[in-house]
Order: structure tokens, then sequence, then C-alpha cells
């Protein structure tokens, strides 16, 4: 493969991703507020997910790995644990979101004005795991903000 088209397969490798990325905005935004409910759901689809394919997940992480990883640990650190974070995401995903109380600024709180932080998912963002724990070093981050 020459430079010139080397650069032609990167420059629409580039151009697909952009259109993704564009597409996902535009859903997000669409979506509006993400509710404790939906949360949730998407936390207990994610957890289903890797309960029901661990064993294909973990099959899977040998082979790339030529057999240097073993079954048996890609099952306990890449999967077992990571369901342990969903589950501890799910226990206090509903403290993370209550919004906390801050004092309102001048004139405001001479006119009866209430300030607050809410925490809402960022929008879009990419996550880059290492090769060494590619599914759970993925996982991790995205229990945390979905």
């Amino acid at each position: 493969m020459g430079i010139a088209e080397h650069d032609q397969i990167t420059q629409a490798a580039g151009q697909n991703l952009s259109a993704l990325v564009e597409r996902q905005r535009s859903q997000f935004r669409a979506e509006g507020e993400v509710t404790y409910a939906t949360r949730m759901d998407r936390l207990k689809r994610l957890k289903a997910l890797i309960i029901e394919n661990k064993t294909a997940f973990a099959e899977t992480t040998k082979r790339e790995f030529n057999g240097a990883r073993s079954y048996e640990f890609s099952l306990f650190s890449e999967f077992a644990s990571k369901v342990e974070a969903i589950e501890y995401s799910m226990k206090h995903l509903k403290a993370w979101m209550k919004p906390e109380k801050r004092r309102a600024n001048k004139p405001m709180n001479f006119l009866g004005g209430k300030s607050q932080v809410r925490y809402y998912p960022k929008g879009v963002v990419g996550i880059i795991s290492p090769w060494n724990l590619p599914f759970g070093l993925t996982v991790a981050p995205l229990t945390r903000y979905s």
C-alpha cells in the first residue's frame, strides 16, 4: 500500500468516525434529560450483557492474548469485577444524582433566589482503553458516567 492510498483510507475512516460521533451527539441532545430510571435501565442491561456473554468474552480474550491470559483470569479481572462495579453504581446512583444546594449570589439571594448543582451525563465521550485490560478498563468509567 502506498502513502496516497494509506492517506485516503485514513481520511475515509476519520470521516466515518466524525459522522458517527455527530449522530451520537444528535441523539444525546434529542433525548434531553436522562432520568434516574433510564440510567438504571442502562446499567441493568450492561450487567445482563456481561453476564450473558462472559464465557464468549473470556474465550475471546484468551485467544487474543494467544493463551497468555487465562480464561479464569479474564472472568475475574475483566468481567466479575465489572459486574460488581455496576452493582456499586446502581446502589449509589440516586445519591450521585441528587442536586446539591448552593448559596445564591447577590442580588438573587436577596430576591429569594436559590441555587443548586445538578449532575447529568456529559454527552458523547470516547473511552480509550489500554491493551492489557481492554474490556474492564472500558466498562469501568462507563458504569460511573452512564
